[in-house]
């Protein structure tokens, strides 16, 4: 399980279900995301084996392993610049919906503040923007505040943490706030950190995106890209 997950405290109950994953709440409200045996790890996530619970059902989380991503190898300039270029490249072109010109906007916000041409509450805009399950302006936040951790950015991860815990609560789903707590802290799922090898290496292997909920995989990558942009250029 997930560190995060493994945070949990008292009974479990379900709030909401899907195909791939089911919401749980703790006693404290701390979000506990199920996953079959087969599923993926991530900070939130607890993996079931065996009968899997429905609606109705509380149950308490027996501790188990802690999955913690794999550190990533000091990247080059040039390797992440080759990196950042394959993946801008792969991005399939966004499904047409009403907010992203204002995600867009939201995305050059995040890549002013890294340059330091903008201050960090200019990425505010970003919080809860888009449809989904988590919204894009969400996971491109996530994503930007994982990449930001790993790469080494302590300062900028820092700063990006400490105003998405203030500006966060309220303003997005308590799913989509659960995974930007997780990212503050630099983590986000296994796809998720493969990808961000990919682009330490400067390979074009994003597949693991593509799995990540309808485009919850490349808008993180989104958001990785705008800050990882002037780290390529040093």
């Amino acid at each position: 399980m997930g560190r995060h997950a493994a945070r949990a405290v008292g009974t479990l109950t379900i709030f909401a279900r899907f195909a791939r994953a089911t919401y749980t709440k703790d006693s404290a409200g701390r979000v506990v995301c199920l996953v079959p045996a087969t599923g993926e790890d991530g900070p939130i996530h607890a993996r079931i084996d065996g009968i899997y619970p429905t609606f109705g059902t509380s149950f308490d989380l027996i501790p188990g392993p802690i999955w913690t991503a794999p550190a990533l190898s000091p990247a080059t300039s040039a390797a992440l610049a080759r990196g950042l270029a394959h993946a801008r490249a792969a991005r399939p072109t966004p499904d047409p919906h009403p907010t992203r010109a204002a995600y867009a906007e939201g995305l050059g916000a995040l890549a002013r503040w890294r340059a330091g041409d903008a201050p960090v509450a200019a990425c505010g805009a970003l919080i809860g923007l888009g449809a989904g399950l988590t919204p894009s302006g969400d996971d491109a936040l996530g994503g930007a505040a994982i990449a930001l951790r790993v790469f080494g950015a302590v300062r900028a991860a820092d700063e990006l943490a400490e105003f998405l815990r203030a500006a966060v609560p309220g303003r997005t789903s308590d799913i989509a706030a659960a995974f930007l707590e997780a990212a503050c802290e630099g983590e986000g799922t296994a796809g998720f950190h493969a990808a961000l090898g990919a682009l330490s290496r400067g390979d074009d292997d994003f597949a693991p995106l593509a799995a990540m909920g309808h485009s919850s995989g490349w808008d993180a990558m989104d958001g990785a890209c705008a800050v990882l942009a002037v780290s390529a250029r040093r």
